[in-house]
């Protein structure tokens, strides 16, 4: 159904819409402190989870999951049946968008989402590139600039995208990891979704990633100016569909 601002809110009275021209399917559930820009499109049975923003001119597809505190840019598609987990930020005109992975607690933004979209690989931190996001090799150039040393936690969450975005794309066959503390330069074959719990892989120089309950804990190792070490983590939720 199409409707104007004001029959939007009188049919979802806990929603903040912004414009007009907004489509609507059957058996949509929308969440509280919602945002709704202009001009977007809501397939049948998409589920959108409170304090989400859809920008304007988006286009969600039908039974999309969109959980809490997500950000959608304007003239985004979403695909059908696509899960966005907890504070994902889609960027600007990023279509079918399959599904993302979100990294909390790395850099200044404390926060990299990654994209499964019709462009591939798209890495989206802050508002890089006019928030459009990046493919993930212009994206490690970006980076470089800030942090030139490849041994910074950054590069190593680039290769657990890329990983997460090849196991779902290429199919190929998973390999049991014998040895829980496997010296690998990048994450390519160590097997990641096979690690057993409590079971660490070395991935890059004085990092090293620990399977838990839902996800991987990424640590990372400094000597500092003072010749004492300083450790990095963050939490990394398990994705793999």
């Amino acid at each position: 159904m199409i409707y104007t601002k004001e029959e939007a809110e009188l049919e979802y009275p806990h929603v903040n819409f912004l414009g007009d021209n907004i489509i609507i399917g059957d058996d949509v559930d929308i969440g509280h402190n919602v945002i709704v820009g202009d001009g977007v499109i809501v397939g049948d049975g998409v589920n959108i989870w409170p304090n989400t923003t859809i920008q304007d001119n988006t286009e969600i597809g039908r039974h999309a999951t969109i959980m809490d505190d997500v950000i959608v840019g304007s003239g985004a598609v979403i695909a059908s049946n696509a899960s966005l987990p907890f504070g994902s930020v889609i960027p600007h005109k990023c279509i079918n968008v399959k599904r993302a992975l979100v990294i909390n607690g790395v850099g200044e933004h404390k926060q990299m989402t990654a994209i499964d979209c019709d462009d591939g690989l798209i890495i989206n931190i802050g508002c890089m590139n006019n928030c459009k996001g990046l493919p993930i090799t212009d994206a490690k150039k970006e980076i470089a600039k800030k942090y030139p040393d490849e041994n910074h936690l950054y590069y190593s969450v680039l290769r657990l995208a890329q990983e997460w975005y090849d196991n779902e794309n290429e199919k190929g066959v998973e390999t049991e990891l014998k040895d829980p503390e496997l010296d690998a330069p990048s994450l390519e074959g160590s097997g990641v979704y096979n690690l057993n719990l409590f079971k660490s892989v070395k991935i890059a120089a004085n990092a090293y990633m620990v399977r838990v309950p839902g996800g991987w804990i990424l640590n990372q190792y400094q000597e500092s100016v003072t010749n004492t070490w300083a450790m990095t983590s963050c939490f990394i939720p398990y994705t793999k569909p």
